[in-house]
C-alpha cells in the first residue's frame, strides 16, 4: 500500500515538473486514491476531473458520509486549491425525512470533538479542520510534531458518537 501511494505521489511530482496538463492528469489519480483510501471501495464510484487546481467530484455514492467527507479528502492533497462536490448519496434524506435533524446531531458531535481538541492542543488546534457525517468524523490539518500529531488522534477516537476516523493530519514540514 505504502509503495503504491509513493509510486502515486512520484508520479505526481513528475508531472508537476512536467507541465500543467501533465499534472492535472496526475492530480486527479492522486486525488482519486486518497479517495478510496480514506472513504473505502464507496468512493470508487467517485469520478475526479481538475481543472486550474480545481477538483470537481461527481458521481453516486451509497452513503452520506462518503458524499460529503469527499471533498475534506480531496482538499488534503497538495495541490488542490478548491474542491466542487456535486456527489449524490443514495440513501440522502429529504429535509422533511430527517436531514436537519441528522445535521444537527453531526453539528453537536462535531463540536465535541474540536472542543477536546483545543483542550489537548491548545493553539495548535487552531488550524484544524473537523468535519462529522452520522459518527465518521474527518480531521484535517498541520500540527507541528509527532507526538501532537499521536495526542490528536487519540483524543478524536476517545470522543463518544465517533464510530470512524477519516484521519487527514500531518507533521509541519521543516
Amino acid at each position: 500500500m505504502k509503495l503504491r501511494n509513493s509510486l502515486v505521489l512520484l508520479a505526481l511530482a513528475t508531472a508537476l515538473v512536467a507541465g500543467p496538463a501533465l499534472a492535472a492528469d496526475a492530480l486527479d489519480t492522486v486525488v482519486q486514491q486518497k479517495l478510496v483510501d480514506k472513504l473505502g471501495d464507496d468512493a470508487k464510484t467517485i469520478k475526479v476531473a481538475v481543472v486550474d487546481k480545481k477538483v470537481v467530484l461527481v458521481g453516486e455514492v451509497k452513503g452520506r458520509d462518503t458524499q460529503e467527507l469527499a471533498a475534506e479528502v480531496a482538499k488534503s492533497v497538495p495541490g488542490v486549491a478548491n474542491v466542487d462536490n456535486q456527489v449524490k448519496a443514495k440513501a440522502e434524506k429529504s429535509l422533511t425525512g430527517g436531514k436537519i435533524g441528522d445535521e444537527a446531531a453531526d453539528g453537536k458531535l462535531e463540536l465535541a470533538v474540536e472542543n477536546l481538541l483545543k483542550k489537548e492542543l491548545g493553539a495548535h488546534a487552531k488550524d484544524l479542520e473537523v468535519e462529522n457525517v452520522g459518527g465518521t468524523v474527518s480531521v484535517r490539518g498541520t500540527l507541528p510534531d509527532d507526538a501532537r500529531l499521536k495526542i490528536a488522534r487519540d483524543a478524536v477516537k476517545s470522543v463518544p458518537g465517533v464510530k470512524k476516523v477519516v484521519d487527514l493530519l500531518e507533521v509541519a514540514k521543516k
